[in-house]
């Protein structure tokens, strides 16, 4: 029974750390005037015909993280006001976050804390097809923590097969036992 404790307060420790890894990390929310947060345009890349993409980053002169939703403080325009872009800015410069696909007749503007910066083709154009080196908000994916945990999960029970089998809710059949005794 001592064994099964260890097990179930393992299997315990595992959920905890789980659920603290995938929790959003908490961000202080300063007032717009403590530090500006600027968008910053890296570059455009012509696909081809009149399709171009721009690669966005972005630069936070406060000490402290500051958060922006997507509305009328950070937004796109035209279109859809949510192009992928951030809503949690860490203090510093961060480039090559995001790209926004855009047709030559309507380039992207993205106002964020008060500032925009529109695109267009005539920008400085990228020296090869952007690629982000953060997708979206980055970070770890809920799909890669589940993973990890249900490997957690299975490594634990194989150590515990291995060390009693007697520990794990599996009866043989009684096709698999010999004569009775």
């Amino acid at each position: 029974m001592r064994r099964l404790g260890t097990v179930g307060a393992t299997l315990v420790a595992l959920v905890a750390c789980w659920t603290l890894m995938s929790a959003p990390a908490l961000a202080v929310t300063q007032p717009g005037g403590a530090g500006t947060v600027s968008p910053i345009l890296e570059c455009v890349w012509h696909v081809g015909s009149t399709n171009w993409l721009a690669l966005w980053g972005y630069s936070n002169s406060s000490s402290s993280t500051q958060t922006f939703a997507v509305g009328s403080s950070n937004s796109f325009s035209p279109g859809a006001a949510n192009q992928g872009q951030p809503t949690s800015f860490s203090p510093g410069t961060h480039d090559n976050l995001f790209t926004v696909p855009f047709v030559a007749s309507q380039p992207p503007a993205w106002t964020l804390d008060g500032t925009t910066v529109a695109s267009s083709p005539s920008d400085k154009k990228c020296s090869s097809q952007p690629v982000p080196i953060v997708a979206g908000t980055g970070g770890w994916s809920t799909e890669l923590l589940v993973a990890f945990l249900a490997l957690g999960i299975l490594g634990v029970g194989i150590v515990c097969w291995r060390v009693d089998p007697d520990l794990l809710p599996i009866r043989r059949s009684s096709a698999r036992q010999g004569p009775p005794v």
